[in-house]
């Protein structure tokens, strides 16, 4: 069960770091470049040998819930070679949290999500959420 858990986490990471470093803020104005990328619309070079998500590892700290009261973890870089490998190679940290849907309606209606939020796709949550503007795929 741990095992697949992982998994599914180190999956759902990877998907949030792409989706989050696909998303760019259109009225957001920038001077600076990375990895090619900048503020006038020019698309970024693509670079095998340097992606830019080793170029800026400046910190970043995700918040991220799970809708599972029984899924506990703790970011430890310490303690766990995939965190490790996550804070040493992007700069990310990861601060999660988890609970029932309860929680979860609680955190949609105070309108205080998290960046992620990992939750069964058939929960009626993510039919409200969709309704509400507030997911994204």
């Amino acid at each position: 069960m741990t095992r697949i858990m992982k998994s599914i986490l180190s999956s759902s990471l990877v998907v949030a770091m792409l989706l989050s470093s696909c998303a760019q803020n259109d009225t957001e104005q920038s001077s600076s470049s990375v990895g090619g990328a900048s503020s006038t619309g020019t698309p970024p070079v693509v670079d095998a040998e340097n992606p830019s998500w080793k170029i800026d590892t400046s910190p970043v700290e995700l918040e991220w819930f799970v809708g599972y009261d029984w899924a506990t973890h703790t970011f430890n870089p310490e303690a766990n070679v995939f965190d490790k490998f996550t804070l040493e190679e992007t700069g990310v940290t990861i601060n999660w949290s988890s609970g029932n849907l309860e929680k979860l309606n609680v955190l949609i209606s105070t309108d205080s999500l998290p960046d992620i939020v990992t939750y069964d796709v058939i929960s009626t949550e993510r039919l409200n959420m969709e309704d509400n503007g507030l997911y994204t795929h």
